[in-house]
């Protein structure tokens, strides 16, 4: 949470909302409309600042595999994103990861409700 005050601070603002889960924190600063994202831990932290005025539409991605069994099949969830696609075509998607499987484990922990209830705050 720290790393997220200290981003907005660079921004002249503050976090009005935020999440924190696993190792990684999300915040919005709902005046200037300014995303702050941080994963990770030291040395090896990801930030990353997103002004939303420059988002055209955000969605939830989800990679997944299908196990097959003998008598049925089993869905699993290898990764989840938060993706915002600029208005710009010339700028790439930024995608936010809110699971990694290889990271974060094998279960999950109300990941994917969270990326949809942060593509809600967006409103995008």
């Amino acid at each position: 949470m720290n790393n997220l005050v200290d981003m907005a601070r660079t921004e002249n603002c503050a976090v009005t909302r935020s999440e924190v889960w696993n190792d990684a924190a999300i915040g919005i600063n709902d005046e200037t409309q300014t995303l702050f994202y941080v994963r990770g831990q030291e040395p090896a932290v990801i930030r990353t600042l997103v002004h939303l005025k420059d988002i055209k539409q955000s969605r939830v991605s989800v990679v997944s595999r299908t196990v097959e069994r003998k008598s049925d099949s089993q869905k699993i969830i290898e990764k989840i994103s938060l993706v915002l696609e600029h208005k710009s075509n010339a700028r790439p998607d930024v995608i936010l990861p809110f699971y990694d499987a290889d990271s974060d484990g094998l279960s999950l922990a109300g990941e994917l409700q969270l990326a949809e209830k942060w593509v809600r705050a967006i409103g995008r």
